[in-house]
């Protein structure tokens, strides 16, 4: 049985490969032949990629999404499914099967059953499967996690989930803050990064909130979050501080600020995305104010080229 595109097949196998495979997902929600399309349009902005499969027209096996990032030499495995019991005969008869789909990849990334891959067409940070998770290998994927390292995939960095319960809200002084929500959000809040909230966040979140300090007209520090599909959680997706103003509290109080905020709004608890060799000031912030670690994921990278 070799691999073939997904035009061959009907939507509704993949539909249920998908939910068999992923219903052990964290905050998992059974997907649909509508949300199925959506995800693959997510896959690139101007072109689906490939979607390629394995099995007949009763019961797909596996299946793989493959595409290029924006400069086209990138190449991206959104996720690698195969039916419980059959990786040892989907998985390679898969990969063979991607590579050939990405003849100019200098090295290609791979995603997992639990988070598929699209933060590299998408941008950072998207609420894909309603979790902020939005990169590559979960720690309890072992099975995938062997199979990739004898074929040539390494770990190059790694991420953690971190969550904390709110606290009851303490009011704290010393700094202005301003919240903004949903359509309101859209304003030059990310001024320093030269681009629009837009562009920053991939696509508009009408349930965005934005806690924003500033001085006159310019923004000094802010963060953003948003609700997840898990009851009473949010997901802190941004908190920034202008250079100028960074080791002087100011971190700190935006975040003490937005969990007050948060629990005033109703959530229970707060969970954020992160790498501690990216970001080791952030994580050393969000450590020392209780927030621990939920999940670990991977990011591996199979270089085509040394």
């Amino acid at each position: 049985m070799e691999p073939r595109l997904y035009e061959e097949y009907d939507a509704q196998n993949l539909v249920t490969l998908m939910n068999v495979v992923c219903q052990h997902k964290r905050y998992f929600v059974p997907v649909n032949i509508e949300t199925i399309n959506q995800t693959l349009r997510r896959g690139t902005r101007k072109r689906f990629g490939s979607l390629i499969v394995l099995g007949d027209e009763r019961l797909l096996k596996g299946a793989c999404h493959v595409f290029y990032d924006a400069s086209g030499q990138v190449g991206h495995m959104a996720y690698l499914l195969s039916l419980p019991g059959e990786e040892g005969t989907t998985w390679p008869l898969l990969l063979k099967a991607a590579l050939k789909h990405l003849p100019r990849a200098i090295k290609i990334s791979i995603g997992s059953p639990y988070t598929p891959l699209y933060h590299a067409v998408e941008g950072r940070i998207q609420p894909l499967w309603g979790s902020t998770e939005n990169l590559e290998v979960y720690s309890e994927d072992t099975l995938l996690i062997k199979f990739l390292a004898e074929n040539g995939f390494a770990p190059q960095e790694h991420y953690f989930t971190m969550s904390k319960a709110l606290p009851a809200p303490v009011c704290a002084i010393g700094y202005p803050f301003e919240i903004l929500r949903g359509a309101e959000c859209w304003y030059n809040a990310y001024s320093w990064y030269g681009r629009s909230s837009a562009e920053e966040f991939g696509l508009r979140n009408a349930a965005l909130s934005v806690l924003v300090q500033k001085i006159g007209h310019v923004v000094e520090g802010h963060t953003a979050w948003y609700p997840l599909r898990a009851r009473a959680r949010a997901a802190l997706c941004d908190l920034e501080v202008a250079a100028t103003r960074q080791g002087q509290g100011l971190g700190r109080a935006l975040l003490t600020h937005t969990l007050e905020q948060m629990e005033l709004d109703g959530y229970t608890s707060c969970e954020l995305f992160i790498s501690p060799t990216q970001s080791p000031h952030a994580y050393a912030l969000y450590h020392s104010s209780g927030f621990t670690i939920e999940a670990t994921w991977y990011e591996m990278v199979y270089q085509i080229n040394f």
